[in-house]
Order: structure tokens, then C-alpha cells, then sequence
């Protein structure tokens, strides 16, 4: 696909295990030439486990240089004078000693966007082991997920690795538009931590504004600030979901005389009751009795499904999310990238100048070739001149008509880089994400979670329906640079503000949409909600112990990884659109975006036919051996990475942990190990074992919640609190945005806006009229 976004863009990757590939990944699947550089003495080391390494690697060449000659050093550097990105997730010392820190690089190409990832972000270091497990377990992430009388439970997957990735690609792309205005590169650099912590704003904004910590659920947790009925439940042969809902609505549609009885003032106070109740009726009935019931009353439910059924729905089928790719002359398939961008087709009334490929409609997918196969010469960046997000000259004016949570956290992103937000909300309610969150925590009569995520935008009320409101907004949409909304498939078209529609006021709009599973196939016109998300793409199945039900990750995984994605596809597009003039539409489903999550072992099912084998003891990922788990102590809990189980097994004082040399025992042997584990450091404090076990060369890490995490210095080091203040003069405590550009964290103290607060404003500086329409 030559029409690729970053077609032209060299980037040069020094990257290992996830967090850093991750990103040449998404930067390769949008068109960018990776060039993944190793070294004799230290290769990528999740070579060592293939489905990863080639799942996450693809589409990428491979070079082999050893900095420790002259001849490899000149060669580097000959390939940085051409390149236009370089990223790593090494120690900075160690660049450093390699002669590829930032400071040295930008002398040899002051054009470079430099882009790096660190665990922790600044010091001092809480452990120096920066693997996934560790950063959730010291971010407070643990004790989002499961019931509450579960211990601290990691989410299935390394969400830190992944979200850290991704939202370095988003620097790395807004500093590439604001290089085209001022020819000069930067350096963008984020961490795990402030990944983790990004990831968890909304419950983070909660604990700052109430000081009290995310409660679980005792009956089928599924998110810490939602109330009954919101969870998963057994049914009489499997499992279903079921998202947010009236919980009158609710017992009428399946008869429930005991859930009946209370109300829905009551749904979070009496949370566990009333799930109790509904346990205990659903368990009667079969997964379909109950959703052909609860879909008569669009009442927002899913049957929880594995990979095996999940992949052989229609649903699933409509997406073609799965690539075929060739690896040493071998064909294997994984996933492909979950971002579409469809090119409008060139203007015949224009003259020569103007792009001319063809439109087409495509998902970005690889050029089929595996890790370590190499492709055309180094091509030179378009260099041109665009206006960036904010700062120098008139940012970018962003439309942002979505509600809740996926569309708004991609909206925030742009306006955390400098972009002026527009929220196009309805008279009266709002963005519904206003009143929906219904915990008991709200500030100035509205959720937290509309406060933490709709910061520093301006809002715009309109009535869509009303001739003259719909005028003014077509006016804005003339004016603007990027649209955005998640509505279900349909709802623009009725309204008159579809792509096609859009594109027509504004050919140089990048028109974004976020759907819940595509605009085809029998799910379009579902409710895209995060927990039916998670139960559907199998995502339920990889957290918990092996003998537990299936079980959700305890915040808006599926929500938060559309919105990253979005913004990717925005960025990408308003990249290309400094060299060609011309918009585009971008599409993300949140069903691609949960897939595209889980590619490693996804992609292992893909091509073995093995679903994911959670451990009996200390379930931490599915195929990560022993030890990698959270543990029991004396008087905590401390969270282990891998690493040699001979070796622990002599810090642990374990003849029988000591006799396992072989490396296939951690996973062969995994329950039986993970069980010796336990029981030895039950017998001893968190303290004592974070002392004692650093020598065996297995990170280890306490397991924290917020309150424990806020004494550490090394959150205080990263200043992660943002203060932000309303128009009423509220102050607010939340979140920043965890990506920094040239050393500097992106902050603002606009609070969320109230309704309609800047109609005025915004018709002001936009010069909205009213027009004289015919009937």
C-alpha cells in the first residue's frame, strides 16, 4: 500500500521485549520503514519466544551492529543521519555508553525525533526491574481487578508495556507535525509507570477528590466505581455479561422478583446485594434464554465467549483481522493493525499537484514480511511545513461529538498536545458520561470521570435536530481540522454528518470514528460497552486463578486502548496531510483494538489451536512460567518477575525450587512451582523478602495500593498530579498526560467545561451566524 500515512519515514528502533517494538509496530503497520537494530552481545530477548517475537515484529528489517567498533559506530550513525525517528526502552546510561543519547544525536541530525522509554521515569528507582508485572503491582493497578475478597490480581496481559508503547507513538507523531513547521526535532519520552498510572486516571481522580481507594465488588466485580448490575455471571451453561442498565428495567426483563425490591437509587450503596440476587436467578437459565430477553429490551448484555468461538462468529469473520506472514520461508498468521484509513478519491476539478491515488478502504495490514527480512533503501522524509497541535501558530481545532469514555480519552490526548477541543454536546443532558458514572463519589453534581477526561476542552451545545444549530456546526465543521465521534453505525448518516457528507464541507478534515465492532457484520448495531468487550474477545479468560469463572479487568481496558488508537490514526493522518492537503477517514472498532491487544497469544491460538492455560497457583499471563505472580507474605503481598527458579530457590532456602535447572521446568512444572513459592514467602514479611531476594535475579516488587503508592519518592518524582480548576473555581486533582516532549509534561488548568458554557466564545471567534434556511 504505497498511500500509506508515514510512507517515507525511516525509523530506527533499538527496541526489546514489548513496550519499545510495540511502537516501531504500530509506526511500521502506518506505513514507516523500521529498521530494528541489535547488537551481538545483547539481542532482543524475546526471541526466545517465537509467537511474540514475530507477532510483535513483522514488518520490520534487521540489523546487526556491535558498537564496540568503529566500523558498526559509523554505520549507526550513517543510518541516523537519513533516519527520522530513533526509539529505544533501554536505561538512558546504557545509549549513553553506546554513543546514541539524545544530546549526541541531535548533532549528527538536529531533524531527529528521539523517543524513549523508561521504567519508572525519574528517580529514585522503587526496584530496578522494569517488568510489566512489577510497574502493576507498584502502581496500585492489583487491586483493581477480581472480587474483594481475592487477593491483588494482575490483569492477564502486560497492559503497562502496551499502553506505554502506544502512547509513544502518539509523541513521536505530534512532535513529527510540529517538525514540519519548525525543522527541528525533539526528544519524547515516556515510562511504564506513568503509563500505568495514565490508565488508571479515573479511579486515580476518585481516590484524589474522596481519599477513598477503588472498593471491589464481593459478588462478580467488574469495575471498582460502577454499581449493580455491572459484571459477569454464570448462566446454566456458561457465563454472560452485563454492562450498565436501570435496575427496574432490568428485573422486569427477566422476571427477577428479587431484584425487584430495590431500588436504583440503591444500585452502589447496596452493590453486592442486589448482584448477589441476580447471581443466584441467572444460574437458572441458559447464556441464550437470557440474552434473547435482555436484547428484546436493548438492555446491554454478551455472552462471554473463548477465542475458539469468538474467532468463528460472523462477528468476528466481518473484520479480517487475521494477516498471513512469511518468516524463514514458513507462513504463519497473526493479527494485523486495528486502524483504518480510507483515502477520499482526488478532486477532477483540480489541477496537477494534487494526490492522486486511488480511494480505496483497506485495514492497514503488513507488507507480509516477518522480522529480520529487509526491504528498499533509506528514503528521505517528505520535509515540509504544517502547523503543529498548539504553541506556534493556530492549533489545531478538533470536533469532538463522542461521549463517554473511548472518543473523549483520544479527544484529551489531542488537547493535552495542544490542540483546541470542542465538545459538541445536546442541550440538556450533555455527553452522557455526565450523570452515567454512578458511584458515590461526583463532583459539582457530575462524575468524576467526566471531570478527569473531558479537561481542558471548551463545550458547545447544539441540537442536531434543530435546522439553525445544525447550520452553526456545519460551519465549525468548515473550519476544522479533525471530527470525531462514537456514535453506532447510522446515527451520522440520519443526522447529515457522515464522511461523505463531512468531506464534502471540508475535503481537508481527518473524520474520526470509534465503533464498537466495525460498520458491518451482525454485531454493528450492539452497544460498544467495555465490559461486553472484554467477555466477547475472549479477554475475560486470561485474568484469575485457573479454577475461577472468567473474569474482567477492573478498569475500561477496551475503552482507553480505542481511544489510543484513534488518536494514533488521527495523528498519523494529520502527518500526511502537511504533504498532501488531504484528509481522511479513520476508523477504529473497539473490537479491533481489544484483539490487537491480545496479538501475542492470540496469535498463538491462530496457529496451535491452544487457548490459554491460566496457572491454578498465582495466575499472572498464561504463558509466563514460574515464578512471574503475585505472592502472599507475612503481612502483604510482593509481586515476582521471571528469572531463574534454581537461583530464588536459594534465596528462598527451597532444596526443592533449587533442584530445577531446567529452563522448561518454569512452565512444564508452573503450578507445582508456583505452590513451593507460596508457601515459603508466606512465612516471611514484604521487607525481609524485598531485602533478600534481589541476588536471586528475579524482579520483585511490593504489591501497593494508591495510598501506599503516594508516599513513594518515586511517584512524587514523576509530579503526576495535575490541579485543575472549573469555571465555578473548583479545584480538581487528576492525572497528566504521561508523554513529555524536550523534557516538559503537558499540562493545563482548564477544568472540564460546563454545558454550553462556551457557546458564546465559540461562536465569537468562529463568527457562527445564523442563516436563512429553506423548509
Amino acid at each position: 500500500m504505497t498511500n500509506l500515512p508515514l510512507n517515507g519515514l525511516t525509523v530506527l528502533e533499538f527496541g526489546r521485549w514489548l513496550s519499545g517494538p510495540s511502537a516501531g509496530l504500530r509506526l511500521a503497520d502506518l506505513g514507516a520503514r523500521v529498521i530494528k537494530i541489535e547488537t551481538p552481545q545483547q539481542a532482543d530477548p524475546s526471541r526466545s519466544q517465537y509467537f511474540l517475537f514475530h507477532s510483535i515484529n513483522r514488518n520490520k528489517e534487521y540489523v546487526q551492529a556491535d558498537m564496540q567498533t568503529e566500523a558498526s559506530r559509523q554505520q549507526v550513525h550513517q543510518l541516523i543521519l537519513s533516519a527520522d525517528v530513533l526509539l529505544h526502552n533501554y536505561p538512558a546510561e546504557e545509549m549513553e555508553s553506546r554513543g546514541l543519547g539524545y544530546a549526541s544525536l541531535q548533532a549528527i541530525n538536529p531533524r531527529l525525533v528521539y523517543a524513549s522509554i523508561s521504567t519508572w521515569g525519574g528517580t529514585p528507582e522503587p526496584t530496578a526491574d522494569g517488568q510489566d508485572l512489577l510497574v502493576q503491582a507498584l502502581s496500585g493497578l492489583a487491586w483493581t481487578t477480581g472480587d474483594d475478597n481475592d487477593p491483588p490480581m494482575p490483569f492477564g496481559l502486560p497492559i503497562a508495556d502496551s499502553l506505554c508503547g502506544a502512547q509513544l507513538v502518539q509523541g513521536i507523531l505530534a512532535a513529527l507535525i510540529r517538525r514540519r513547521h519548525t525543522g527541528r526535532g525533539a526528544c519524547v519520552e515516556t515510562s511504564l509507570l506513568e503509563s500505568a498510572l495514565d490508565f488508571q486516571f479515573e479511579l486515580l481522580t476518585t481516590y484524589y477528590s474522596s481519599g477513598q481507594l477503588p472498593r471491589r465488588s464481593t459478588v462478580n466485580s467488574g469495575h471498582t466505581l460502577l454499581s449493580a448490575p455491572y459484571g459477569i455471571y454464570s448462566t446454566a451453561d456458561g457465563h454472560i455479561a452485563i454492562a450498565m442498565m436501570n435496575i427496574q428495567q432490568l428485573a422486569a426483563a427477566i422476571h427477577c422478583d428479587e431484584l425487584a425490591v430495590f431500588t436504583q437509587d440503591e444500585a452502589f450503596s447496596r452493590r453486592d446485594e442486589m448482584k448477589q440476587a441476580l447471581a443466584l436467578h441467572l444460574a437458572g437459565q441458559s447464556s441464550a434464554w437470557w440474552l434473547e430477553r435482555l436484547h428484546a429490551e436493548d438492555l446491554w448484555a454478551m455472552e462471554v465467549l473463548d477465542w475458539k468461538s469468538m474467532t468463528a462468529s460472523e462477528a468476528y469473520k466481518v473484520l479480517n483481522m487475521e494477516q498471513q506472514i512469511q518468516v524463514d520461508g514458513k507462513e504463519f498468521t497473526t493479527t494485523r493493525c486495528p486502524i483504518r484509513i480510507t483515502t477520499p478519491p482526488p478532486d477532477p476539478l483540480k489541477g496537477e499537484g494534487q494526490h492522486t491515488e486511488p480511494a480505496r478502504s483497506a485495514a492497514i495490514e503488513t507488507n507480509n514480511n516477518g522480522a529480520g527480512n529487509h526491504m528498499d533503501p533509506i528514503d528521505k522524509a517528505v520535509r515540509d511545513s504544517s502547523p503543529p497541535l498548539g504553541g506556534q501558530g493556530v492549533p489545531l481545532l478538533v470536533l469532538d461529538f463522542s461521549q463517554f469514555l473511548s472518543g473523549p480519552s483520544a479527544s484529551l490526548r489531542l488537547a493535552d498536545l495542544g490542540a483546541q477541543v470542542i465538545k459538541i454536546e445536546r442541550p440538556g443532558t450533555g455527553d452522557i458520561c455526565r450523570q452515567l458514572y454512578v458511584s458515590d463519589t461526583k463532583i459539582e453534581g457530575e462524575s468524576t470521570i467526566f471531570h478527569a477526561i473531558n479537561r481542558n476542552k471548551q463545550s458547545y451545545a447544539a441540537d442536531l435536530k434543530n435546522k439553525q444549530d445544525l447550520e452553526k456546526v456545519k460551519q465549525l465543521i468548515a473550519k476544522a481540522d479533525v471530527m470525531l465521534h462514537n456514535f453506532r453505525p447510522g446515527v451520522m448518516e440520519r443526522i447529515g454528518l457522515d464522511y461523505t457528507a463531512v468531506k464534502k464541507i471540508n475535503p481537508r478534515i481527518v473524520y474520526a470514528e470509534v465503533t464498537g465492532y466495525g460498520s458491518e457484520g451482525p454485531w454493528k448495531d450492539l452497544p460498544g460497552q467495555d465490559l461486553l468487550l472484554q467477555s466477547v474477545s475472549g479477554l475475560a479468560w486470561l485474568s484469575n486463578n485457573r479454577d475461577r469463572p472468567p473474569t474482567p479487568m477492573g478498569v475500561a481496558v477496551v475503552d482507553i486502548l480505542a481511544g489510543t488508537h484513534i488518536a494514533q490514526g488521527i495523528l498519523a493522518t494529520l502527518y500526511r496531510r502537511g504533504s498532501t492537503g488531504e484528509g481522511a477517514l479513520v476508523q477504529v472498532s473497539m473490537l479491533e483494538s481489544i484483539l490487537d491487544f491480545q496479538s501475542d497469544l492470540l496469535t498463538r491460538f491462530l496457529n496451535d489451536g491452544r487457548l490459554p492455560s491460566r496457572s491454578a497457583v498465582s495466575n499472572a499471563h498464561p504463558w509466563l512460567p514460574a515464578p512471574y505472580g503475585i505472592y502472599k507474605t507475612a503481612d502483604g503481598y510482593i509481586a515476582l518477575g521471571t528469572g531463574c527458579i534454581a537461583q530464588l530457590g536459594v534465596q528462598l532456602d527451597s532444596p526443592e525450587l533449587q533442584a530445577l535447572t531446567d529452563e522448561k521446568d518454569g512452565f512444564d512444572k508452573r503450578d507445582e512451582i508456583k505452590q513451593l513459592i507460596a508457601d515459603r514467602l508466606e512465612q516471611q514479611t514484604t521487607a525481609f523478602w524485598l531485602k533478600q531476594l534481589p541476588p536471586s535475579g528475579v524482579g520483585c516488587a511490593e504489591v501497593m495500593d494508591y495510598a501506599g503508592l503516594a508516599t513513594q519518592p518515586a511517584y512524587q518524582a514523576l509530579d503526576m498530579e495535575l490541579k485543575v480548576k472549573t469555571s465555578n473555581g473548583l479545584q480538581i486533582t487528576t492525572t497528566r498526560c504521561p508523554i513529555r516532549i524536550d523534557g516538559a509534561p503537558f499540562s493545563s488548568a482548564l477544568g472540564a467545561p460546563l454545558l454550553g458554557e462556551h457557546n458564546e466564545a465559540i461562536e465569537k471567534q468562529f463568527g457562527l451566524k445564523e442563516k436563512a434556511l429553506s423548509s
